[in-house]
């Protein structure tokens, strides 16, 4: 894997479905020099994102970011993949 790369992972549904393989998958990606960002339309008050937080450590997920985006507005206006009116895929 060319350093550098970016893994996106919803948690419900995703990780919550399989997480022992997402355990082992963000451990890895990050081992080799990716990141790993976690996304959820979770709301971000602060005592959801402390949830987020402990319930992915219970899973053993390792990662750099956990971005909660409770509306696609939001998304729209946090999230760093998203320019040109469009969710843009890559680095």
């Amino acid at each position: 894997m060319k350093d550098g790369f970016t893994l996106g992972l919803d948690m419900d549904g995703v990780i919550t479905a399989s997480s022992d393989f997402f355990a082992f998958l963000s451990s890895q990606w990050r081992n080799n020099g990716g990141r790993v960002h976690i996304v959820s339309s979770r709301s971000d008050r602060p005592d959801v994102i402390q949830a987020c937080r402990e319930e992915l450590s219970s899973f053993w997920i390792s990662y750099d970011y956990l971005l909660l985006l409770p509306s696609i507005e939001a998304a729209q206006v946090r999230c760093p993949l998203y320019t040109k009116g469009r969710f843009q895929l890559g680095r």
